[in-house]
């Protein structure tokens, strides 16, 4: 059963090319030093990005799966969740 909008048995990360996605960020000139977990510029400076939404069951929970999907390639995410109105 599906109790939200990303099922546990999601393959939507075999569908992300993760591998790729590091490439690019090590091109780009993001690496990770050796026993660090997040990406960092030739002069020292996280690669780090803010996920806001508002609090809604589905919605933390595509922006927990968003935010675990890009800590898995060295960026470092903060989800900001809003209440509506």
């Amino acid at each position: 059963p599906i109790t939200g909008p990303i099922p546990e048995e999601s393959d939507a990360l075999d569908i992300a090319d993760i591998s790729r996605a590091a490439e690019l960020l090590e091109s780009a000139g993001w690496s990770i030093t050796e026993g660090k977990t997040v990406r960092t510029n030739k002069d020292g400076q996280e690669l780090s990005v803010s996920i806001a939404t508002v609090n809604t069951q589905e919605l933390k929970q595509v922006a927990q799966f968003v935010a675990d999907t890009w800590k898995t390639i060295g960026v470092k995410v903060k989800v900001e969740l809003f209440e509506m109105g």
